[in-house]
């Protein structure tokens, strides 16, 4: 199994943190499937800068959300949420990296986005920080729809923008 590393913003390749520290038979979570280019002159292009959903990566999981929450939106939640019991199918792999479903509260309102995930220790995951979004997009199955609809506070359906580009 080969282990992928995450690039944070000052530190270089070889001191970078390993990311899926943590037991694999306890982690589950949704496989969801990424939306991006497959065919012609964009399809070898790499917009997210080697992130989690660049060219030859298929699927992600998704473990829990994080971010603001539709009772509180000025008070963000800090940690990783899990996913409800009957969301947690799939282990995440450095194939099929772990995210979490950010919702952000910005002047327009909610609005969601998945982040990479990583180090869990049992209870909790971390953030990496300081993500954008890469160019790529992810989907579910109605499990997914209906998490997002409940964190926004409305109904939902379509892709979500994958905020997996570091500079």
């Amino acid at each position: 199994m080969s282990t992928m590393t995450t690039r944070t913003r000052g530190t270089s390749q070889a001191n970078a943190r390993t990311p899926l520290r943590g037991a694999f038979d306890e982690i589950r979570g949704l496989n969801l499937h990424l939306l991006h280019q497959t065919t012609g002159p964009l399809a070898y292009m790499d917009a997210t800068n080697g992130g989690i959903s660049a060219p030859g990566h298929d699927s992600i999981t998704l473990v829990g959300w994080t971010g603001h929450d539709i009772t509180d939106p000025d008070q963000p939640v800090e940690h990783v949420v899990a996913l409800e019991a009957d969301s947690q199918v799939f282990t995440p792999s450095t194939a099929s990296w772990p995210v979490a479903l950010e919702i952000r509260n910005n002047y327009h309102g909610l609005t969601a986005a998945l982040v990479p995930v990583y180090d869990f220790d049992g209870h909790t995951w971390t953030k990496v920080p300081a993500t954008m979004a890469g160019g790529n997009y992810a989907t579910g199955d109605s499990r997914f729809t209906d998490l997002i609809s409940r964190r926004l506070g409305h109904y939902f359906y379509g892709a979500v923008a994958i905020h997996d580009r570091l500079e």
